[in-house]
């Protein structure tokens, strides 16, 4: 395990979103901790950018090389498989407050640039009888009652030490 032990991704439903009735619901449909490692942003795992970290106001602090970010989370994308299962992708929130030429911190009037910044794709299977998601685990998840395993089971790399979708060529696939 790697990362905060503190940082959980809780996931909300809204129930009857096209109406005036429209209401979020205050269960989460799931919860999970967020302190697996996951792939390095940039070069190899152990360097501190393979696991995520909490928001964090202090620009010297994400980010230590001036170039690569230590990963903060954010929740950016939901879609749902034929089967109904959640795949969640998970952005670097460096990639939204840094860019090409700016200032790092506003009490040192240096420019940077950071370009490597670092995210995720999840899978959770769905369980159509009793509605519940169970997030996947070193690459594999249930779906349906149908084991469903992807690429990179073992890679430690992913909860439970491997994940299901992976990143070749800049493209994130299942196998």
């Amino acid at each position: 395990m790697g990362g905060a032990i503190d940082l959980y991704a809780y996931v909300f439903e809204i129930t009857n979103p096209l109406s005036a009735t429209a209401a979020l619901n205050p269960t989460p449909i799931i919860t999970f901790p967020l302190n697996y490692l996951k792939g390095a942003v940039i070069g190899s795992q152990g360097n501190g950018s393979d696991q995520w970290y909490p928001w964090n106001g202090n620009t010297q602090a994400i980010l230590p090389t001036g170039e690569e970010s230590l990963p903060t989370p954010m929740l950016s994308d939901i879609e749902f498989s034929d089967g109904g299962d959640l795949i969640m992708d998970f952005c670097d929130r460096s990639g939204h407050q840094f860019g090409i030429g700016v200032l790092q911190d506003l009490a040192v009037n240096t420019d940077f640039t950071a370009f490597d910044i670092g995210g995720d794709v999840l899978i959770a299977g769905i369980d159509c009888n009793t509605g519940q998601f169970t997030l996947e685990s070193n690459g594999s998840f249930t779906s349906n009652g149908i084991v469903r395993t992807g690429s990179g089971v073992g890679t430690n790399e992913g909860p439970g030490g491997g994940e299901f979708f992976i990143r070749i060529d800049g493209r994130w696939i299942s196998q």
